[in-house]
């Protein structure tokens, strides 16, 4: 039975709101998780990927970078 296209349109509009805020709040978060040291363990395996030797202290700045403009 399908459900009439005023409910079906409170549930979207719903869940469009639920996912905007669950962006806000990823974004917030990675932005922060990257400056924090949270992920540390990400970024050294990315780090190992690019370079075999010892890794730029430039390369991790702007791999933190990166990760806060894609959170914000």
């Amino acid at each position: 039975m399908p459900l009439p296209s005023t409910t079906l349109r409170r549930t979207l509009v719903i869940w469009l709101y639920a996912v905007a805020v669950a962006h806000v709040l990823g974004s917030i978060v990675f932005t922060w998780a990257g400056f924090s040291g949270l992920l540390d363990g990400y970024l050294t395996t990315l780090e190992q990927a690019f370079w075999t030797d010892a890794v730029p202290a430039a390369a991790r700045a702007q791999q933190v970078w990166w990760m806060a403009l894609f959170g914000a």
